[in-house]
Parts: structure tokens; C-alpha cells; sequence
């Protein structure tokens, strides 16, 4: 197996003696199975575009770890764990960061071996049971007739088609366990991960197999009384979305990625930031409670191009301003910073139909970014204004409590500065 290290942003390197053409159409089709554009050609290499994550297809694996343009050693790492924790997608990256320590870098095996302890712990309250109907043939009836199967049967039959719902341990829910506790088994390195694995199927050795597709994964529901699978289910249908067979793998291996976009992961991390960084100057974060659209059509009377800020901030019951979180990193030898005319256009029409005069776009700090970083933009015959803010992702996430500390005082008061 071939193991590769990048950054975003980077080329992707490939050692001597190794076919480079082939190995970069081979990444190219991991992702595109995906749905993301990962990677992009510049000068006949291959780029990593703004994602991290991981790729393993064809006898390569690739990791992709954020860049934050430093020498030190494991700090991109820790940085990628702390955003994959506040986004949600890893629950102890106290834990991720120790296990980097003892084998090679991979996120997929701490979401592993934190699903497999998840899973462990729900299977201690029993494997999930719920009310399915089915088909069956009885000497008695329950439930209702099957009729239309019942027309079909010659007379003298003894047995009665009938449709009931039983209280049912080998249910749809109980199945994708199965399944994913199987994928997640047939993919780990680790042999801690595969030996607990081992042990949840032989739990489930009595819920039948089957396979299920990644629409049948989004298709399942959980009740509030079935929380405890939500995670399970909800990391099944990301993992299966990346997971297919490798023909040319032997046995134990197999095509697999685990790819993040970082806008997704940088606008996740900063919904709790914010609502935490205005929070004690009577500002807060709400979801716009009623769609609201660019366009509307007079004959239908239905809206066109429905528009979704990423933030929406209030003071008391009034809107005050707009925000998005853009992943974009910025050129101070450029006009606007090489902000992207398509981010400013986006903006500036929040701004318009929300009827507000303060738009922000949170953009990642850089290394000649000073504390607190702003820049502000006027729209032309409008008293609106546009504020780009460098954010200190990378402290803001330490799980050093004072680098935490000064990163959050010093957003505040930028904050702040702009809403207030």
C-alpha cells in the first residue's frame, strides 16, 4: 500500500516508479463517487481543492490534513481533530490526538473505534426492536388478511396470508447495524477496533444480513426513543456514500474514502463560536424561521433561488445582520484580498432582501493577518456595509483553555466593534 501525506491546497506527490497518470485518475473517481470536488490540475499535477480527509483506492491511500503553513510536527493533525470535534463528526479528540501518536494518521480509525464504543453501549440496553410489518403465512389470524395474496391461493389451503406488525428485534434499524458494524470490521487496520467489532456482530449474529445501498441508509428514521442509534445511522450513510469494492484488492481491503469539505467544517465550527463570542453583549444566532427567496414569479407565486445565510444574528426580536463562513484563503497583494466576486455578489443580496446594513464573511486568519483582523467594505448609495473578519480557527478550537481564551476575547471585541 502506498501512502501519501498532503495538505490542502497541495500537490499531490507521487514517489518515483510509481505510474503517477494512473494513481491521479484513480483519486479523481474516489472522489467523484462522492459527489466532491476534491482536486483540481495545475501545470499537469494533481491538487488537493479545499477538502481534508481520506482516500484509499487501488492500492494508494491518501490523507489530506488542513494546512497551517507551520513546521511543527502533529499540530495540522491536532488542528484537524479539534475541527472534526466541534463539528461533530469525532466526540474525544483528546483521544484522536493520542492515537496519532502510536500509528500512522487517519481519521476514519478514531471514528471507528468511537462508533464501536457507541454501538457497545446501546447494544447494553438490548438490540433495537420496533413494530415492522410483514408478510406471512399462519394457521390463524393476525393482524389483517392478506387478500390479494389470499385470491391467488387454490381452495383447501390450511395456511392464511396475513400482514401484521410484530414487536421485532430483526427489524430495518437492527439490519444497518449489522451492516455498518460489517463494513466497519471489514475496513479497520486496527486489531482493537476489529476484535470489538468481532464481538458486536457476534451480538447481532441473530439479525439476518443484508446489504443495504446509501439511499437505503437515508431512508431510515429514528424516533426520540431510538436516539442512541442516531449517530450510528447518520456516520453509516456518510461512510456508505464512500465505501465500494476494489476489484483489484485481495481480501481484506477495499475502496473507502472519508472526505470533508472545510467551508462545511469551518461553517459548522462556527455557529457555536459565534452564538458563544456575542453572547454576552445580548446577541444571538436563530435559523430564519420562513424561506426567503431572491425572486418571486407573479403566476405561480412561487419563489425563485431560495436564500440561505449561513448566519443570521439578532439583538433582542430584531435582525441586525447577516454572516457567512467562507473557507477561502486570502491574498493580501490582491484587490479585496482575492475575496471571491461570487461571495460578494451572495452578500450583498443577503443584505438587500433581509433588509439589513451589516454583512459579515468570516474568512480564515493567516499568518500576516494581525489579532482581530477586519476589513470593511461600503455598498455604493446604501448605508450597508461588508466586514471580512479573520478568525483564528486553529486557537479558537485548542484544548489549551488560555490560547482559547485570548482566540475567543479577541473575536468578541471584534464582534463587537462591527455590531454594536
Amino acid at each position: 500500500m502506498l501512502k501519501i501525506t498532503t495538505q490542502e491546497g497541495a500537490p499531490i506527490d507521487i514517489p518515483d516508479g510509481h505510474d503517477r497518470r494512473t494513481i491521479y485518475e484513480n483519486l479523481q473517481r474516489a472522489a467523484e463517487a462522492l459527489g466532491i470536488n476534491a482536486f483540481r490540475w495545475k501545470r499537469n499535477k494533481l491538487y488537493v481543492a479545499e477538502v481534508v480527509g481520506f482516500i484509499q483506492t487501488q492500492g494508494v491511500q491518501l490523507n489530506i490534513l488542513p494546512k497551517l503553513d507551520t513546521p511543527e510536527e502533529n499540530r495540522d493533525e491536532n488542528f484537524l481533530f479539534n475541527l472534526l470535534a466541534s463539528s461533530g463528526y469525532i466526540k474525544n479528540p483528546k483521544f484522536a490526538a493520542a492515537q496519532t501518536k502510536k500509528t500512522a494518521f487517519e481519521p476514519l480509525e478514531i471514528v471507528i473505534s468511537e462508533l464501536a464504543s457507541e454501538i457497545e453501549t446501546a447494544l447494553r440496553e438490548g438490540v433495537p426492536r420496533r413494530y415492522e410489518e410483514k408478510r406471512e403465512d399462519s394457521e390463524s389470524i393476525r393482524g389483517k388478511i392478506d387478500f390479494p395474496r389470499l385470491s391467488t391461493r387454490p381452495p383447501g389451503n390450511a395456511l392464511i396470508p396475513i400482514l401484521h406488525s410484530p414487536l421485532s428485534a430483526g427489524n430495518q434499524l437492527s439490519q444497518a447495524v449489522k451492516y455498518i458494524a460489517g463494513v466497519l470490521h471489514h475496513r479497520t487496520t486496527s486489531s482493537v477496533n476489529r476484535q470489538r467489532l468481532g464481538a458486536i456482530l457476534e451480538l447481532l449474529s441473530n439479525i439476518n444480513s443484508r446489504e443495504f445501498s446509501s439511499r437505503e441508509l437515508h431512508l431510515i428514521k429514528i424516533s426520540r426513543h431510538e436516539a442512541q442509534w442516531e449517530r450510528t445511522i447518520s456516520i453509516g450513510q456518510m461512510l456508505s456514500t464512500g465505501h465500494s469494492p476494489d476489484p483489484t484488492f485481495s481480501g481484506e481491503d477495499s475502496a473507502f474514502s472519508l472526505l470533508f469539505k472545510l467551508e462545511h467544517l469551518f461553517e459548522r465550527s462556527m455557529r457555536k463560536i459565534i452564538a458563544e463570542s456575542i453572547k454576552n453583549v445580548g446577541l444571538n444566532i436563530r435559523h430564519n424561521s420562513s424561506p426567503l427567496f431572491l425572486l418571486n414569479d407573479p403566476q405561480s407565486q412561487k419563489g425563485i433561488v431560495q436564500l440561505r445565510p449561513d448566519y443570521i444574528i439578532h439583538k433582542n426580536e430584531e435582525l441586525i445582520a447577516i454572516a457567512d463562513a467562507k473557507w477561502k484563503r486570502l491574498d493580501r497583494t490582491k484587490r479585496a484580498y482575492g475575496i471571491d466576486r461570487d461571495d460578494l455578489y451572495q452578500i450583498n443580496a443577503y443584505l438587500g432582501r433581509f433588509k439589513v446594513e451589516k454583512g459579515i464573511v468570516f474568512v480564515p486568519k493567516l499568518p500576516w493577518m494581525q489579532a482581530g483582523w477586519t476589513v470593511m467594505y461600503e455598498i455604493p448609495d446604501s448605508a450597508a456595509k461588508v466586514h471580512l473578519v479573520g478568525v483564528d480557527l486553529e486557537c479558537l478550537l485548542s484544548r489549551n483553555e488560555n490560547t482559547k481564551k485570548v482566540a475567543y476575547t479577541n473575536l468578541s471585541c471584534t464582534l463587537e466593534k462591527i455590531l454594536i
